[in-house]
């Protein structure tokens, strides 16, 4: 619950640089549990910044991903 408590609230929430592939897909699968009651049912995913330059203009050095939900309220 910590994880989508901090989301709600906006503050952050520090993991280990030392996670597993396996221990992220986990947390990432728990957070979305969590919130799914807030934002609805997860209907697909999105992208951003998935070109070099995109990246390079907002300081990134890979593409952006999150979730699209079926009822989004932050």
């Amino acid at each position: 619950m910590v994880s989508s408590i901090h989301w709600v609230s906006q503050t952050p929430f520090l993991l280990s640089p030392d996670l597993s592939m396996n221990q992220a897909v986990c947390i990432h699968d728990v957070f979305l549990a969590q919130i799914q009651p807030l934002m609805g049912r997860p209907l697909g995913y999105k992208a951003a910044a998935i070109t070099p330059l995109a990246q390079r203009d907002l300081g990134l050095k890979e593409p952006l991903g999150g979730i699209d939900a079926s009822d989004f309220r932050p």
